[in-house]
């Protein structure tokens, strides 16, 4: 389960008259309101919307403040959705910084869903382009993101991978990886690599046989 702060307020003003917390499923944004801070005043933000053969896909997302377009956020790329099916899409804290950040997932799945991130700098009143990544696990009070990606049935290849900010940059604090052994039929290879004076250095690795199918 994904947990969202409850002051992502977002206010779907051409769907609903009641605000609606974290990031939602929306079939459009025209605008959507979101309170970035307590306080602060709201912003709003629209969808630019482009048609393709298997839906509909966001090209872009305008930032307004004031009904002006303030900042163009690009959307490089993204799964279509059929033209019935809704954007997940909202704000989130993930820099812990106290303000809350921007995203749009880019990938459905039941397990390895994507979303396109974007921080918020309060002093520009702007968005930085974070990247696109596997939806994040906040641990807020550890002050860290976690992903998980599952290439295979019964979770035998697997990614995990901590980050946390330094600064402005996101960095990979550790991973764990599990892999078919390209000499091995049957056998992964089960490595766990952690951050130490600047890069990732492999703490253990092993090679694991594949449980009998029952």
């Amino acid at each position: 389960m994904l947990a969202y702060p409850l002051a992502a307020i977002i206010a779907l003003q051409t769907l609903a008259t009641v605000p609606l917390a974290g990031p939602q499923y929306v079939k459009r944004c025209d605008p959507c309101t979101i309170v970035l801070h307590d306080g602060n005043p709201p912003a709003d933000f629209r969808f630019e919307l482009d048609t393709v053969p298997e839906g509909r896909v966001v090209k872009a997302i305008i930032l307004e403040r004031g009904g002006h377009a303030v900042q163009k956020l690009d959307v490089p790329s993204m799964t279509p959705l059929a033209q019935d099916e809704s954007f997940f899409f909202g704000a989130q804290e993930i820099n812990f910084d106290g303000w809350l950040d921007l995203l749009l997932m880019t990938e459905r799945g039941s397990t390895n869903a994507k979303a396109r991130y974007w921080v918020y700098d309060p002093a520009a009143d702007r968005f930085r382009d974070l990247g696109e990544f596997p939806m994040f696990r906040v641990d807020a009070v550890h002050k860290r993101l976690s992903t998980y990606v599952s290439n295979g049935p019964a979770g035998l290849d697997f990614e995990k991978r901590d980050y946390a900010f330094e600064g402005s940059d996101l960095i990979v604090m550790s991973e764990e990886t599990q892999k078919p052994s390209p000499s091995r039929p049957g056998w992964y290879v089960h490595a766990v690599r952690r951050r130490k004076d600047g890069k990732l250095v492999v703490v253990l690795r092993q090679t694991v046989k594949q449980p009998p199918t029952p």
